[in-house]
């Protein structure tokens, strides 16, 4: 057993006429985790949708060990259908009829559409912010919720920031952390790796997709060693990024251990007889450490976890 760092973050909403919600966010400096291999799976972003017919499609969940992180909602659609938007780890902005916002169940709510005079769709609510409402006079577009800042990999990165929306009068701005945009000719983009939602657009148009989440491990290099994703380095710790699913596989560093070096010149004094003494002990080691790793069946734990954060709004 050992204790990890791990972010697993979903895949974002994707846009309609409302702006799509950040994937769902979970993170843990102290995650205890068993020697073994993992499967890996990382969503994509849901698809963006027609702001006049289609709500956002929601993105897809990440899955690490015992870990889940929830897609995000798709934004809802227009036309006078008061489309909410759609329920996820954060959740879809609300259509631009007075849509109510989607509810995020690990991050923040999408905001509420308005109706007139305003015909403004509702932003994705981030990670650590929930999504503007729509308003004004005339209409303004809104900004999606902000992303969370985090430094697994040795660098603060922010991680799901919802979807922006638009009206002619203003092009409301993606949440920090990959939240797509709003357009007048097509919704933003969330960005990939960053779980952002796509960003809303005008009756006509097709709103941007989901980014796709990301999953990453990282644990001391002296201690333990791994395999699997995109492999860098912070001081003393490993770091295993997956953008895409696979395999993780994690067990003990390697053990070196040389006897004869750690008397140094002590040999020069000793009596020959001890000085071979010594130098068989040295040579018998390694053998001795790989009958203790099978003799104790190293690797076989079961895996357990503790201390998630999950940030919620309701």
């Amino acid at each position: 057993m050992a204790t990890v760092k791990v972010l697993v973050l979903a895949g974002g909403g994707g846009g309609s006429s409302g702006g799509g919600g950040a994937g769902g966010y979970q993170a843990n400096d102290t995650f205890t985790l068993a020697f073994g291999s993992y499967s890996v799976t990382v969503g994509t972003g849901g698809a963006g949708g027609a702001a006049q017919t289609t709500d956002g499609g929601n993105g897809n969940n990440s899955v690490f060990s015992t870990i889940t992180a929830t897609g995000g909602g798709g934004g809802g659609h227009g036309n006078g259908s008061n489309s909410p938007g759609k329920n996820g780890g954060c959740g879809g902005g609300g259509g631009n009829n007075t849509g109510a916002g989607g509810t995020g169940s690990q991050g923040f709510n999408g905001g509420s559409g308005a109706g007139s005079p305003s015909f403004c769709a509702g932003a994705g609510g981030g990670t650590s912010q929930v999504g503007s409402n729509g308003g004004g006079n005339p209409g303004q577009g809104v900004d999606g919720g902000n992303g969370t800042s985090n430094s697994i990999t040795g660098s603060a990165v922010v991680y799901g920031g919802g979807g922006g929306t638009f009206t002619g009068a203003r092009t409301g701005q993606g949440g920090t952390g990959g939240g797509g945009n709003g357009g007048g000719l097509a919704g933003g983009n969330g960005t990939d790796g960053l779980g952002g939602g796509g960003g809303g657009t005008q009756t006509g148009q097709v709103g941007g997709n989901g980014g796709n989440g990301v999953v990453i491990i990282s644990y001391d290099s002296t201690l333990y060693k791994g395999t699997g994703g995109t492999i860098t380095t912070s001081g003393s710790n490993k770091i295993h990024t997956f953008t895409t699913s696979g395999t993780f596989t994690f067990g003990l560093a390697d053990l070196t251990v040389s006897v004869s070096d750690s008397f140094g010149g002590i040999t020069d004094v000793l009596p020959t007889f001890v000085v071979g003494i010594l130098l068989s002990v040295s040579d018998s080691l390694s053998g001795i450490l790989d009958y203790i790793k099978t003799k104790f069946g190293w690797g076989n734990q079961s895996r357990s976890s503790s201390n998630w954060t999950n940030q919620n709004e309701s």
